[in-house]
């Protein structure tokens, strides 16, 4: 979502969560259910209401769920250390 004030449009605010569950660690059970889509609709129901209600951000907004991240964070870094940023600036 971009931003509504244009000099504010390449700094972002990023709304996510992850995916995945490790589901089985250590003889533990990791429900993902819980862990994992409580997060996950929490983000899509954030972006409807954005734009349901007509919501301008000041700075632009990127939704974004993750996957990998119980195994080391991989989703998040790759959005912000591989260029992915850039990808995203250009839309």
């Amino acid at each position: 979502m971009k931003a509504a004030i244009r000099n504010l449009k390449n700094e972002f605010v990023v709304i996510g969560a992850h995916l995945e569950s490790c589901w089985l660690s250590s003889g533990l059970l990791f429900p993902g259910a819980n862990d994992n889509a409580s997060g996950s609709a929490g983000v899509l129901e954030i972006a409807d209401a954005f734009v349901k209600v007509g919501i301008q951000p000041k700075r632009s907004v990127v939704f974004v769920l993750f996957a990998s991240e119980e195994q080391g964070l991989n989703g998040s870094n790759i959005l912000l250390n591989a260029g992915k940023m850039d990808m995203i600036k250009s839309l």
